[in-house]
């Protein structure tokens, strides 16, 4: 992110913004909108995770950049983001911020960390109405730290991320009410 400034911010956010709302494919809106962000801000891999029953989570969507491998089978189900520590940063940050992933506390994290070469992670929620999912940041090389402009902008990006993720549920269950001839109700 170095070298960008708040104009340029603004510019990318507004192509952000028209690049995932304006397509209605509900995989390929969410794809789009993780590629621009990965990058955008140097990130090596961007993850949607979907929440389930105690914390589990899942991968719903991954976007790896060049020469860094998926790894949505060594999260799938895990409880990965279940330790308090992080919970409570969470709950007091509205994300969380790994800089080191050697200062983790939670060895769980910290081993898919490992296993993953993630050395800096940042999570960040995904509100809406019809699930809890979250957006997953990393980088794969002691680069730099997470700065706050960074996390202004991941924030902003969360909202936007999470807003389409709504309207996809809505368009989804609105074609699938077209498709089997039932009315058609807008939540």
């Amino acid at each position: 992110m170095e070298g960008k400034d708040q104009q340029t911010d603004k510019n990318f956010f507004t192509k952000l913004t028209i690049a995932v709302t304006t397509d209605n494919n509900p995989r390929s809106n969410i794809a789009t909108g993780l590629k621009m962000i990965g990058n955008y801000c140097d990130c090596d891999r961007i993850h949607v995770i979907k929440t389930g029953y105690g914390l589990s989570i899942s991968i719903s969507h991954e976007w790896c950049n060049r020469g860094i491998e998926p790894v949505r089978e060594y999260i799938q189900g895990k409880k990965h983001l279940s330790h308090t520590d992080l919970q409570e940063q969470l709950n007091l940050n509205d994300h969380i911020r790994v800089n080191h992933r050697d200062e983790l506390r939670c060895e769980e994290l910290k081993k898919w960390m490992q296993t993953c070469e993630v050395h800096r992670l940042v999570v960040f929620p995904l509100y809406n109405r019809f699930s809890f999912s979250l957006l997953c940041l990393s980088r794969h090389e002691q680069k730099k730290e997470w700065e706050e402009r960074e996390m202004d902008l991941f924030f902003d990006f969360s909202a936007i991320l999470a807003a389409n993720l709504e309207k996809n549920t809505v368009l989804t269950g609105a074609m699938n009410r077209i498709r089997n001839n039932t009315t058609v109700r807008i939540p």
